[in-house]
């Protein structure tokens, strides 16, 4: 039985890896338009079924009650308009998004917490 052998060097690769990631700025983009949506940041984190998945942390608008039925509705608005892989398979309600002092998500944090 003869092994195939991947002629692509390393670096190719990897970025071809890195090309094929979804970018969780196209799903925040999406995610922004839904009415209930006040701020939101995808980060991806481990699953020991999956390896990887996304979770969306969403702090809703004030006059929004956070639910299982807003969470859900959440996921499947995103699977509307993006690629099934692309969307988030959880949702965590937050009261405020960490930022960095750039004033962008700090996703380090998300992700650690």
């Amino acid at each position: 039985m003869r092994m195939a052998i991947c002629s692509w060097p390393i670096a190719q690769q990897h970025d071809h890896l890195q090309q094929s990631r979804p970018l969780p700025e196209e799903v925040e983009d999406v995610l922004m338009m839904h009415p209930a949506i006040y701020d939101v940041v995808v980060i991806s984190v481990d699953d020991l079924k999956r390896g990887q998945q996304f979770k969306a942390v969403v702090r809703v608008k004030p006059e929004v009650r956070e639910c299982s039925d807003l969470a859900a509705d959440i996921i499947d608005y995103a699977r509307d308009r993006v690629a099934h892989e692309k969307a988030p398979q959880r949702v965590d309600f937050v009261n405020d998004i960490p930022r960095t002092a750039a004033g962008e998500f700090d996703r380090r944090e998300l992700e650690l917490s």
